[in-house]
This record gives structure tokens, sequence and C-alpha cells, in this order.
């Protein structure tokens, strides 16, 4: 059987996981030995608007809601991303940037306009926190973050890390983007 598991919303969307179980009390987790399923939905109705199947070489807890901080829909509602899965919603189409065995995953914090979305390259390390799907890695107040950001073109799929100095956005408007440094939130123009 299918267990669905509710990821996020954002506008009029729902973001949902769908993983095969033997059992609905099998807590979902998105691997590298079986698929995941990741939807957008409209929230009022239910249709699936884009899909894509996923896996990863990490073990990523799927949980209600651990993917809400990481969902982000550009300005002009063309592209959404959410956790480590990005969507063209005209074209309705989906992409996966999970761990694999040639390439580390991306965890998405923004998405602009023209398809270009920003995030942090996934580092998996021995906390629970790491290991659940969709969490926004932002260092807590006070510590050094070592995550480096990657850009990501998703109308090609092509990925590219930032330089280590490089901070990514965490929310892009159709003329400025949203920066967190530590416990300072900055806006900066878009050109």
């Amino acid at each position: 059987m299918h267990t669905g598991i509710p990821l996020a919303v954002t506008g009029k969307y729902l973001i949902a996981a769908w993983a095969a179980s033997d059992s609905q009390t099998d807590q979902p987790v998105l691997s590298a030995d079986s698929k995941t399923t990741f939807t957008v939905q409209e929230s009022a109705t239910g249709k699936t608007i884009a899909s894509v199947s996923c896996t990863s070489a990490d073990q990523l807890t799927l949980q209600p809601g651990s993917a809400q901080s990481s969902t982000r829909t550009s300005a002009n509602s063309r592209y959404l991303v959410s956790g480590q899965t990005a969507f063209g919603l005209n074209s309705r189409t989906g992409r996966c940037y999970t761990n694999s065995p040639n390439s580390k995953g991306i965890d998405f914090t923004a998405v602009g306009d023209d398809g270009t979305a920003y995030g942090l390259i996934h580092t998996g390390d021995s906390t629970d926190a790491s290991r659940l799907y969709g969490r926004l890695p932002i260092a807590p107040d006070g510590t050094d973050s070592t995550a480096q950001g990657a850009r990501v073109d998703l109308a090609s799929g092509s990925a590219k890390a930032l330089t280590k100095a490089a901070e990514v956005p965490i929310y892009l408007t159709a003329a400025d983007g949203i920066f967190r440094t530590g416990d300072v939130l900055a806006v900066y123009p878009r050109r």
C-alpha cells in the first residue's frame, strides 16, 4: 500500500510524499532502497499538478510538515522548491536533488521567477536534525555555518556549487533577495 505524508503547504499547494509500505505504522524513509514519489497537489481539489520519484543515498525520515520551512514558490508562481525537490508548475515537471553515489543533495532555500533556485549542499551528520527530510539547514544563532551554497538552473537541471563564502537567499521576491546570517535578516535588491 502507499502511505502519504503531507510535507508542506504553500499558497494553494500541498506537497506530499508517497512511499510504498507494508504497514501504515511504518515511519516512511527516503532511501536508496525504494522510490518515494513527491507530488504538488492543489489544496482545494487534491488534483496533482506535478510529481517526481526520488531515491537518496541518505536515510532521510519523512514526517508531516518536515519540509514546511524549506518550501518556497517563485513570485510568479511558475516554480516551487521543497526540501530536495524542485517543480516547474507550468510544465508540470519535477526534479530530484537528493544525495546519490555520484553527487551531493541540495536542500533548497529559495527560487526565482526565472527558475534559478538556491540552496545548501546537504551534509549529513550524526544528528537527528540532519536525517529529517526538508529541514532548512541554517546554523543556530552564534555558530558558524559550514554549509556551502549552490545555484540550480531548473530549466536545464544543472547545479553549481557557490564559493564557500557566498550566502544563499532564504526567499526571493520579484525585485529583492532576503538573506539570513546568524540572527540578522537583510534584504538586497536583485540585479
